[in-house]
């Protein structure tokens, strides 16, 4: 079930501008979520967000429990630490499925993984896996998404960015959140709750 999850970012402030186009994963946690808490390494050196901040998404479409689900909550945010204004993201791409033949893997930034909704899906399998189970989309090698911070998602395809922020995102849904990128998401809440207690 735990088959990996995904932090992406859109260089929008008005949540209803953001689109699958415009929403590129950054970083992918594999083996998640197994716990409350998950670490995502976020690529060094991500363009600062626009006045008004970002609109950051998480994802997670769970594996083997029975029945097709697909996970998302999306917050404001702010890319902190190590910024550059001279970069930008490219255009993110749907995903492929590519267990066992990695040529078939879509190269660069891709898009969240969206799968058995109404519409708009980016993303369909049938078939079984290389195990002998059902195939389901996941943030993990099956459908390209390498483990940690994503460095070929910027247009000047620089894949010589170090893994040098880290972000941890409470992975308990919490409402109106202002994560920030490039730092711990738990120590806030606790420096946000010893403020409300300073007179």
């Amino acid at each position: 079930m735990a088959a990996g999850t995904a932090l992406a970012i859109s260089y929008q402030s008005d949540i209803t501008k953001v689109t699958p186009e415009n929403l590129a994963v950054i970083s992918v946690a594999y083996h998640t979520p197994f716990k409350r808490l998950a670490t995502y390494h976020i690529p060094d050196g991500l363009p600062p967000c626009p006045e008004g901040g970002c609109i950051c998404g998480w994802s997670w479409i769970p594996n083997g429990c029975g029945q097709p689900n697909m996970y998302f909550s999306a917050s404001r945010c702010q890319v902190s630490g190590n910024t550059d204004s001279s970069k930008s993201l490219g255009s993110p791409k749907p995903a492929a499925w590519c267990e066992g033949n990695s040529t078939a893997c879509v190269k660069g930034p891709k898009q969240m993984l969206y799968w058995h909704q109404a519409s708009g899906n980016n993303i369909e399998v049938s078939g079984y896996d290389l195990s002998g189970e059902p195939k389901s989309p996941a943030y993990n090698a099956k459908c390209g998404f390498a483990d940690g911070a994503q460095n070929d998602i910027f247009d000047d395809d620089d894949l010589s960015i170090s893994e040098s922020t880290l972000i941890k995102k409470s992975l308990r849904p919490v409402g109106g959140a202002n994560d920030s990128i490039g730092e711990s998401y738990v120590e806030r809440r606790r420096l946000r709750r010893a403020r409300k207690n300073i007179v």
